[in-house]
């Protein structure tokens, strides 16, 4: 096999790549309906945003302000958790290490309807706004609408891949993706690995897609043009997913999924510094996109 002359990749790694990679390692696996905060939190950690008026800056207290929605039955084991805490039995570091999927420091709000678990993308704008005092800017782009309306076409995505490759120092860029996984590639394949990715004439036909179909939060860390085709690195919230989190995925198929074929809406937000926010916001509307949270069956009630 022949690795690609230096010259064939070109990689663009997002704003503070390094301070967010640090925080994004130190962490366990997401827990229950909690990606979107998830993501959330190892940003503003490495964007420098640690505590809010004393509170850390973590999973948990993002998902609070966020109103994540879990599940009854995470709901009653978490209480039940917590009741040993008050009681003294064990500690909320105990408590972290031994049940961390499904003991939530803050209470959240319960469902029984699963398409309603987890973060809206108002919740995660909100949670943003608040913990940085609205330091950072959060641009929503929808990528297509329950009534059919596609906004993330081929052509508007190659577009908005250029830009964010362009401005991503001077707006200072993160991005969380809100997409459905069964359209990207099987990052847990045997075959998956740098080399096979480098080398692959078709990816999809080689590693096949992810066997997980569920609605998904993960960051993008960088963009990588290999022979002028756009991947993206994303950090997943599961650590055995790729190379510990991490997993390339081909340009259409990252657009596939954030259209999602489920019934409900997916999108990009952008996380950009506050002043940039009129320059971004007159850019991206210039390409014909729209901006606004999508909905993604997650409920958020404004207080």
């Amino acid at each position: 096999m022949q690795i690609p002359a230096e010259s064939d990749i070109k990689i663009y790694l997002l704003s503070h790549f390094f301070q967010i990679h640090h925080e994004y390692i130190s962490l366990n696996s997401q827990k229950n309906s909690t990606c979107g905060p998830y993501n959330l939190s190892y940003i503003l950690r490495g964007l420098g945003f640690k505590e809010y008026h004393g509170i850390s800056i973590s999973e948990d207290y993002l998902a609070s302000l966020a109103q994540v929605h879990i599940s009854r039955k995470d709901a009653n084991k978490s209480n039940k958790i917590n009741d040993q805490i008050k009681e003294g039995q064990i500690t909320e570091e105990e408590a972290e290490r031994k049940y961390h999927k499904v003991w939530y420091k803050y209470n959240l709000k319960e469902t029984s309807n699963p398409i309603e678990l987890g973060a809206s993308c108002q919740g995660l704008i909100y949670a943003c706004d608040k913990v940085t005092e609205n330091a950072i800017s959060t641009l929503p782009i929808i990528a297509y609408t329950k009534d059919g309306k596609e906004y993330l076409t081929s052509e508007r995505f190659s577009k908005l891949t250029e830009l964010l490759i362009k401005k991503r120092s001077r707006w200072g860029l993160q991005l969380i993706l809100n997409y459905h996984t069964n359209k990207l590639l099987n990052m847990n394949h045997d075959a998956y690995n740098l080399f096979s990715l480098f080398e692959a004439e078709n990816p999809e036909a080689l590693f096949g897609h992810d066997p997980w179909s569920e609605g998904h939060y993960v960051s993008c860390g960088a963009i990588i043009q290999k022979k002028g085709e756009f991947w993206y690195l994303i950090r997943d919230t599961y650590n055995n997913k790729g190379f510990r989190g991490y997993h390339l995925q081909p340009f259409e198929l990252v657009r596939k999924a954030l259209i999602r074929d489920d019934g409900r809406e997916g999108g990009i937000l952008l996380l950009i510094n506050k002043q940039a926010e009129k320059e971004a916001q007159g850019e991206l509307k210039n390409m014909g996109f729209f901006l606004s949270p999508w909905d993604n069956g997650s409920p958020f009630y404004r207080e």
